[in-house]
């Protein structure tokens, strides 16, 4: 077959290809529109898992074209989005499990490389045993007590307000009378206009909040279904899938490694190496770093007599996994509390305050350089900007992975600049 021949038989190959690519996003099209159309004419009584079977249904044939694995991917992300909002708390377990198992998997690898007669699995049982054994005790010895001093400050913290309240009242107005007894009648100074009125709102105000905060607190629920699977999934489920994750974890991140293209592996796999032993070293210094502070809080306040020791230390060892804003707002909680169940209660806000501030120059000097460390490599000002950019992004979810996941973006950053450094591009001169 001559040149030309062959020419004008590419040219209608190309010609009848580009064709049938037409047609079938024609076709692709019109069964699109047609299922929109039935769609909208049975959305009442339509679930989001069918429309996304029929939407695999239809994109698959399309793989192979770049718009569909796009319009794929995009399906998959957000029916995947869906069912973390419906059912949120059944994937907890398994965010809980996977964390646990990166964060002892370097153990469980030692002891398991130790000794070849020690398979993996036992490695595994040995550390998972003491851990479930340890967690139970906790749950049974701090969950019923945290939750009683939390249901005994609901129920008794619209009467302790209300006392705080007077107590201002009273203070103001002898400020009021002595003021006024000094200066000329023509500057009558009241302090306190309209004074019953802002304290029955404030009351009222502060009984609602607590009514619907104490809810959670109830174990009173109609949904007997709801409570069941939550149940089942944090002390049945949980505990399985952490020891599953415990033995499998490494061969799960090598069997994902390995559906990568064989050009990318040693690349993504390097920075997954990296990524993980930042994620378990911020990881376990943030729960040592917590639990210490949880010790020491709780030890302050049960020496200086507060109320609700318990409770407040547990607070603000919880909310120190979240930067900056986590210790600020546990600290407004144990200033309201100590406010309200203190005899004087500007005596409560002092003594919270000393309690507090010594808690964190103590955190911040001592506990974080020694526990944390230079785990995550980035400065006070970059963790506060990725904290805020997290919470802005993502909600509270942001907030928990901002620090972490700013520290992988820091590590394939840092890769790419130092392939910048030793290209040729940089290191030519003329």
């Amino acid at each position: 077959m001559s040149e030309n021949e062959n020419q004008k038989y590419n040219g209608v190959m190309k010609f009848t290809s580009k064709i049938r690519s037409y047609g079938e996003i024609l076709v692709f099209l019109l069964i699109a529109a047609f299922f929109i159309l039935l769609a909208y004419n049975i959305r009442d009584s339509l679930s989001p898992i069918i429309v996304f079977i029929v939407l695999l249904i239809l994109l698959i044939p399309f793989w192979r074209y770049s718009w569909g694995r796009v319009i794929l991917g995009l399906t998959l992300l957000f029916f995947s989005i869906w069912v973390v909002q419906k059912a949120g708390y059944l994937i907890v377990p398994f965010i809980v499990a996977i964390l646990v198992a990166y964060l002892f998997d370097p153990l469980i690898t030692k002891l398991s490389n130790r000794s070849k007669y020690m398979p993996r699995a036992v490695a595994a049982l040995i550390i998972f045993l003491p851990l479930a054994i340890v967690v139970t005790l906790l749950i049974i010895l701090l969950v019923p007590a945290i939750i009683e001093e939390t249901q005994i400050l609901l129920e008794t913290m619209p009467q302790s307000i209300s006392k705080m309240f007077d107590s201002i009242i009273t203070a103001l107005t002898n400020i009021e009378i002595t003021l006024n007894s000094v200066l000329p009648e023509s500057l009558n100074i009241d302090l306190l206009k309209d004074r019953t009125e802002i304290t029955n709102y404030l009351i009222d105000r502060n009984n609602f909040l607590l009514k619907n905060i104490s809810f959670p607190f109830s174990f009173e629920t109609s949904n007997i279904t709801t409570m069941f699977s939550m149940m089942f999934s944090y002390f049945i489920i949980m505990p399985l899938v952490t020891f599953y994750f415990m033995i499998d974890i490494s061969n799960i991140r090598k069997r994902l490694i390995k559906i990568l293209p064989m050009r990318w592996q040693s690349t993504i796999g390097e920075i997954m190496d990296s990524s993980s032993k930042l994620i378990i070293n911020y990881l376990r210094g943030m729960f040592i770093l917590s639990s210490v502070l949880f010790i020491v809080f709780f030890l302050a306040l049960s020496v200086t007599s507060s109320k609700y020791a318990l409770l407040l230390a547990f607070i603000r060892g919880l909310f120190n996994v979240v930067p900056f804003i986590g210790p600020f707002a546990a600290y407004l909680v144990a200033v309201i509390v100590g406010a309200a169940t203190e005899t004087v209660w500007w005596h409560g806000i002092i003594k919270m305050s000393i309690i507090y501030g010594a808690g964190q120059i103590l955190d911040t000097g001592f506990l974080q350089p020694n526990i944390i460390g230079n785990n995550v490599k980035m400065g006070p000002a970059a963790v506060m900007f990725a904290t805020i950019m997290g919470g802005a992004m993502f909600g509270f979810v942001g907030i928990l992975v901002a620090v972490p996941l700013a520290g992988i973006i820091s590590i394939i950053v840092n890769r790419y600049i130092d392939k910048y450094y030793n290209s040729r591009f940089y290191r030519k001169q003329n």
